[in-house]
């Protein structure tokens, strides 16, 4: 038998699931009140930065995949992210005028 999900697990599933389903504001919206709860939640702040990416938000989102890589320096997935964040966010800044 095993333990039921967490309240957590429920509400990470549920902002995956809204943005698999392109609800990328209410997804936004779950992560960042759910940040409030359990602040520093490396899965919290790993979907809150590839939403953030996907805005075009890319100062943002770097800082949520370092605070992610802060609290799981082994997490592949953000390592990754970070160097799509930083690489975006030169991009931005070379074609402003």
């Amino acid at each position: 038998m095993s333990a039921a999900p967490s309240a957590l697990e429920q509400s990470l599933a549920e902002a995956i699931a809204d943005y698999n389903a392109g609800r990328l504001e209410r997804s936004e919206n779950l992560c960042r009140a759910l940040l409030r709860q359990y602040a520093g939640n490396p899965a919290l702040l790993q979907l809150l930065g590839v939403l953030l990416l996907k805005r075009g938000q890319f100062s943002e989102a770097r800082t949520c995949i370092e605070h992610c890589l802060s609290a799981r320096p082994d997490h592949p997935a953000a390592s990754g992210l970070i160097s799509w964040a930083a690489r975006s966010d030169q991009y931005r800044e070379t074609r402003v005028c």
